[in-house]
Formats: C-alpha cells, structure tokens, sequence
C-alpha cells in the first residue's frame, strides 16, 4: 500500500498541471495591460491600413488605391490563415505522437494503482463512493 501515496500524487500533480491549476496566477494589472496591448495593436493595424490607403492614393487614383490596399489586407490575412493551417498539421502529429507517450507514460503509472485499490473497492463500494464524492466536491469548489 506505500506505493499508492506517492502514485496518486503523481497522477494529482499531472492532472493539476495539465489544466494550469498550479501554475502562476496572473494580476488583475497583468489582464488589463493584455488586453490594452491588445487593443492598442489593433488601432496600430488599422492606421497602418489607413496609412497605405493614403500612400496609394497618391500613386493612383481613389478607388485603385482602395483596391490595392483591401488586396494587401486580404494577402496578409490568407496567409495568415495558411500558416496556420501548415503549423496545425504538422503540430497535431507532434500532439497525438506525445500524446501517446504520455498515455502510456500515466496508464504505466495508473495500472498498478488500479490493481491495488481494485479489492478495497469490491469489498467496500459504499466506502468508496463517499470518498469518489468528497474528491469530486474537492476538485470543484478548488478551482474557486
């Protein structure tokens, strides 16, 4: 029975990880100055836009430049959107070949666990529906 402690820490700390429960918090200031940053890149994109309207307004008439500039837009966006296309295909076969390695580095750790709480379960099944609740309850209110 000493090998279930330190496995179910184990599994408790993966698990707590994974989700980011037990990493840094961020400050209230840190939320606000991202989503000010964010902001003011996004007024900084659209003086950009605007700015290469004006300078193609100069070259070629109104409704050219206007075209050339939504033209620009477009460009940047689509390759936006193939970059990452290209970036999710290739990282979901790094995920799912990691993905892989950590299941069968967990089920390695969770199987000898299991077999060994698998006759106090059996023998006690009210017991361990308390104890299932009580970790639910835990697990929930925690998060708060």
């Amino acid at each position: 029975m000493a090998g279930i402690p330190s496995a179910a820490e184990s599994i408790l700390a993966v698990a707590l990880i994974g989700k980011g429960l037990l990493s840094r918090r961020k400050s209230r200031v840190d939320e606000v100055l991202t989503v000010l940053s964010i902001l003011l890149c996004g007024a900084g994109i659209v003086l950009c836009i605007l700015a290469l309207e004006r300078f193609l307004a100069t070259l070629y008439r109104p409704d050219i430049a206007a075209i050339l500039t939504a033209a620009a837009v477009f460009s940047i966006a689509l390759l936006a959107v193939l970059v990452k296309q290209v970036r999710n295909t290739y990282g979901r076969h790094a995920v799912k070949n990691a993905g892989s390695d950590i299941e069968k580095s967990l089920r390695g750790m969770v199987e000898p666990v299991l077999q060994e709480i698998n006759e106090p379960i059996r023998d006690n099944p009210k017991m361990a529906m308390l104890i299932a609740a009580i970790a639910g309850f835990a697990a929930i209110h925690g998060r708060r």
